[in-house]
């Protein structure tokens, strides 16, 4: 189990087809500070699940960043 299952159990937990949230409704649902690369790197929200289990759980979730 990764440390970011807990934001995909919140996405495959919602039925709209987009879900807005900030750094601060992914850090509540996570219950951890995102890492600081995930607030200076665009690339770290890549929708490129290989290599990143991070974006891993809002793909598996059906989503993807926009």
């Amino acid at each position: 189990m990764s440390k970011y299952t807990p934001l995909r159990l919140h996405l495959q937990s919602q039925l709209a087809r987009d879900v807005p949230m900030s750094f601060a409704d992914v850090e509540a649902v996570l219950g951890f500070r995102l890492p600081n690369s995930a607030y200076r790197h665009r690339p770290w929200w890549a929708n490129e699940a290989k290599g990143h289990v991070h974006a891993q759980c809002w793909l598996d979730a059906g989503y993807e960043t926009a």
